[in-house]
């Protein structure tokens, strides 16, 4: 999050210079960057260093984004940066120990990344997954960027939404993928339940892909082995 001692640092960087992570000595920054930086930290609530750096990135991969300016380009690797570790958690879930699906990998990964997820879990991975469900809302997130002119073209709004979005939609797939090979525990499925009764359908009455993938998850919690324990009761 945003901290007083880096905003020095950055305020006086045009003048003192700054570190760069990666980089070596000081470097000395215009002013424009730094106010982009500000601004930056403010929209995302980062740190002023790694809106330093997030700007810096945005300025070095310009030439594969023609038309857009570094403040631009970093909105677009702000959210991918998010969509990559959402995608991460994802697979290192759909990776555990379980017993709906193997994806053939050796026992010493399995275990290593079972044992690492059951870690994440034990540290309310479940209520921090259906916090940010919650939180990330495309329009919100959109009326953000735009008072701070932080969208550009068509394309460069589509492709922030997408990204948005696919944040969301792994996000809850990493419970569904966590369901599927084993059921949450009491609690969280109870904060699964809670988060479900919160949610609207669609104008046509349909769930999103998000909460559709959450009720599914839901779905695969409920233990229904004591229908099968004999004919008669089964009848």
């Amino acid at each position: 999050p945003k901290n007083v001692q880096q905003h020095e640092k950055v305020q006086k960087a045009s003048t003192e210079g700054v570190a760069i992570q990666g980089q070596q000595g000081t470097r000395l920054l215009p002013e424009q960057l730094i106010k982009e930086a500000f601004i930056l930290s403010d929209l995302f609530d980062i740190g002023e260093l790694a809106a330093v750096e997030l700007l810096l990135a945005g300025e070095h991969q310009q030439p594969h984004f023609p038309g857009l300016t570094r403040g631009l380009v970093a909105v677009l690797l702000y959210w991918d940066g998010k969509r990559c570790i959402a995608n991460s958690l994802k697979a290192l879930i759909q990776s555990r120990r379980g017993k709906t699906w193997t994806l053939e990998l050796s026992p010493e990964l399995v275990s290593m990344t079972t044992r690492f997820t059951d870690e994440l879990m034990e540290q309310g991975l479940t209520y921090k997954v259906l916090t940010l469900v919650s939180q990330i809302d495309v329009n919100n997130e959109f009326e953000k960027l735009q008072r701070e002119r932080g969208l550009g073209s068509e394309k460069h709004r589509k492709e922030v939404s997408d990204l948005i979005k696919e944040c969301r939609q792994s996000l809850a797939e990493s419970l569904f993928a966590w369901a599927c090979q084993s059921p949450l525990g009491k609690d969280d499925t109870l904060l699964l339940i809670g988060h479900l009764e919160r949610v609207t359908v669609e104008a046509n009455g349909s769930l999103d892909a998000v909460n559709l993938a959450l009720l599914m998850a839901l779905l695969y919690c409920f233990d229904i082995s004591f229908i099968e324990q004999s004919t008669e009761e089964r009848d």
